[in-house]
């Protein structure tokens, strides 16, 4: 074979290797390969414009890139402006940012487009929260009560819900279920959901309780040992 076939060849089958998927490029962010994520979630916006943008604005959210993150949902709401998703997606950057009349906006839209949407529900509930509206915030644990929630970044959400509410309640039982049920619920459906141990540690720590706290942690850092809030 001569060297100009075999350049051929292997330029033939770089080109037709497939494409990762979606859940693949998932899963790189999943354990922390965030620079290799957010090129693929890059190739992926043409065929999966909603999810691969979520997924790469999440990805430069987590190396400190937040206008980036924040350039990203924007770009894909000019085109998608009708997708809930998106714009709950951008209530949480915002929110996070500290963009309050953003988020607020952004909820807004979410809410008018699926009112049972999740995510818009926490945010909605934690602006609720913090402009002193604690009584409103709390019927987002309504939502885990009438529905069956199985997926761990819903349960994540319930989770951080129905954590606010036992806080402003006093209800030490509460904070039981979460770390010996709903917790564990959320990693049986995801394995690689490390965001579900985080949280057990936070509540572990709120409760004085260091060594359940610290296996929590190091079992998240096994999952992504470059998550910057772990």
């Amino acid at each position: 074979m001569t060297l100009q076939a075999a350049a051929w060849l292997i330029g033939l089958a770089y080109c037709s290797a497939p494409a990762a998927t979606l859940e693949q490029v998932q899963s790189l962010a999943s354990s922390g390969r965030y620079e290799e994520a957010i090129e693929q979630f890059g190739e992926l916006l043409d065929a999966e414009p909603v999810a691969a943008a979520v997924g790469l604005s999440r990805a430069q959210a987590a190396i400190g890139e937040r206008d980036a993150a924040r350039d990203t949902l924007a770009q894909a709401l000019e085109a998608h402006d009708d997708v809930a998703a998106l714009h709950a997606e951008a209530a949480r950057l915002a929110f996070e940012r500290g963009e309050l009349d953003a988020a607020a906006s952004h909820v807004a839209r979410a809410r008018e487009l699926a009112p049972d949407l999740l995510l818009a529900r926490w945010i909605e509930a934690e602006l609720l929260r913090v402009t002193g509206r604690v009584e409103e915030a709390n019927a987002v644990v309504d939502y885990y009560n009438a529905n069956d929630v199985a997926d761990a970044e819903s349960l994540h959400l319930i989770g951080l819900a129905a954590a606010q509410f036992a806080r402003h309640n006093g209800l030490a039982e509460q904070f039981r279920f979460l770390v010996n049920e709903l917790y564990p619920d959320a990693v049986q459906a995801d394995p690689s959901y490390w965001p579900a141990h985080l949280e057990s540690a936070r509540l572990f720590l709120e409760k004085f309780n260091q060594a359940e706290a610290d296996r929590a942690l190091k079992a998240a850092l096994e999952i992504n040992s470059r998550a910057a809030e772990t």
